[in-house]
């Protein structure tokens, strides 16, 4: 019995009916699959610029549209992921912003921006204590990322925490922070 009848006769025998007869299927499949993939990334990395580009304009509807077709063209695309949440997040579609930045978490593997946005997500609903496990994993990829630190004094700061971590962290906008806003919020919170 021939390699390839065994093949399709144990494929058979687990209803598997797409396998192919001849050796030679992989590299074509193979190249055909990594072509489609690699267009399909061009297609998502063009678009996620583009929504990137109207976010800015402060166009979020656009910005939604074009992130759509990023995620639509590949789904695993992290950045285009991240994207998508900003925009939705701009219109008040806070529950879809989650599932998409909880998305380019899992893709973006070493990036703590998706972290850091859904932490954003979960204070403006309210859920404190979501933030701050947010923002702490944000700040476990990127421990010098400022608008984390920033975001977690918040969090805790409104949670009503008065800890040493908080502390620290209030230290540290005072003497770092060049914006004025922040650095006499800080001071405020710390002398409570």
């Amino acid at each position: 019995m021939t390699r390839t009848v065994l093949i399709a006769i144990l494929c058979a025998s687990f209803g598997l009916y797409a396998c192919a007869s001849s050796g030679d299927w992989r590299d074509r499949e193979y190249r055909g699959v990594s072509r489609d993939a690699a267009g399909a990334l061009r297609i998502a990395e063009a678009e996620t610029r583009r929504a990137l580009d109207y976010m800015q304009s402060g166009d979020p509807d656009r910005a939604r549209v074009h992130a759509l077709r990023a995620t639509e063209a590949d789904p695993n695309y992290g950045p285009a992921q991240n994207t998508l949440g900003m925009a939705l997040a701009a219109q008040g579609q806070l529950g879809s912003a989650a599932d998409a930045y909880a998305a380019a978490h899992r893709l973006l593997q070493t990036d703590a921006r998706p972290a850091h946005n859904l932490g954003l997500v979960y204070e403006s609903l309210g859920l404190l204590d979501d933030s701050v496990t947010w923002y702490r994993l944000s700040l476990d990829r990127d421990p010098d990322l400022a608008d984390a630190k920033l975001a977690l004094a918040r969090a805790k700061h409104r949670r009503g925490d008065r800890d040493d971590e908080l502390d620290e962290l209030l230290d540290w906008i005072i003497r770092t922070t060049d914006d004025a806003t922040w650095r006499d919020w800080a001071i405020g919170a710390r002398g409570r």
